[in-house]
């Protein structure tokens, strides 16, 4: 169940991507891509989360970037940093795993310029961190609460308090 659910997440985040977000929203959008990745790695593990990073980020990179690969590594490496994380029962606290989504964003970034440079690609670090990033950290937080409480309705554990 839990494999038909994160496809059908990210098919609907690809096109919703492509269709709502790049036309609401005028150069920056919010990094849903990583998001799925984040909660991914929180509530399955670093190696699914992994796989969903290299899976989403290949879409990405397909339809966005003149590099394949870029957006892919980069979200392959915060999903294990995440799971690394996320190990400690990160899925039933939302602050701390939206703060960890949201304070992905600037590793995102980060990861993605020190890969184009050492792969010899254009990416200028002053695009990035003008004005790209504070609005892509604000946008990924505000869209961050949503992805989480569809994450934690769809794969929380469910359990029994028998407790007063």
């Amino acid at each position: 169940m839990k494999y038909v659910s994160i496809i059908l997440i990210i098919i609907i985040n690809f096109f919703l991507k492509n269709s709502f977000f790049a036309g609401f929203f005028s150069t920056v959008t919010p990094n849903t891509d990583l998001l799925i990745t984040i909660f991914s790695a929180i509530y399955f593990g670093r190696k699914f989360g992994g796989l969903v990073g290299i899976i989403v980020g290949l879409l990405s990179d397909l339809i966005f970037s003149p590099t394949i690969g870029i957006s892919s590594l980069s979200l392959f490496i915060i999903a294990n940093i995440a799971g690394l994380i996320g190990e400690e029962d990160l899925n039933k606290r939302p602050v701390l795993s939206i703060l960890i989504a949201t304070s992905g964003v600037i590793l995102y970034n980060f990861i993605y310029y020190l890969i184009g440079y050492f792969f010899d690609i254009n990416i200028l670090f002053s695009d990035i961190t003008r004005t790209k990033l504070i609005w892509s950290l604000i946008l990924t937080g505000v869209f961050a609460l949503p992805v989480y409480y569809l994450f934690n309705s769809l794969f929380r554990e469910k359990t029994l308090n028998f407790s007063e």
